[in-house]
């Protein structure tokens, strides 16, 4: 099964990471949804798309832009899984 993923906007409030620190976070970002949604794929029919599917909170105990990003990873997992009917 591949699975594409095209985040088109991410809104992170209160958090100030700079370019650098965006770019680190986008790579754990993806690094970690690459990692969750090959163990587990979503059940989802082919060719479903999810258009808008809202994330929920994410509880940062590191504010690190890696560990930042791997939070909201999980957390735009848990989405997809909503959206496709599907329990996390």
């Amino acid at each position: 099964m591949t699975v594409h993923v095209h985040v088109e906007r991410l809104v992170l409030e209160g958090l100030e990471v700079g370019d650098a620190g965006a770019h680190a976070l986008a790579d754990a970002l993806r690094a970690q949804l690459t990692r969750s949604l090959a163990e587990r794929p979503p059940a989802s029919p082919s060719g479903t798309a999810v258009h808008s599917a809202p994330a929920p909170a994410v509880a940062l105990r590191d504010g690190a832009p890696a560990a930042i990003g791997g939070g909201v990873a999980l957390s735009v997992e848990a989405a997809i899984r909503t959206a496709a009917g599907q329990a996390s």
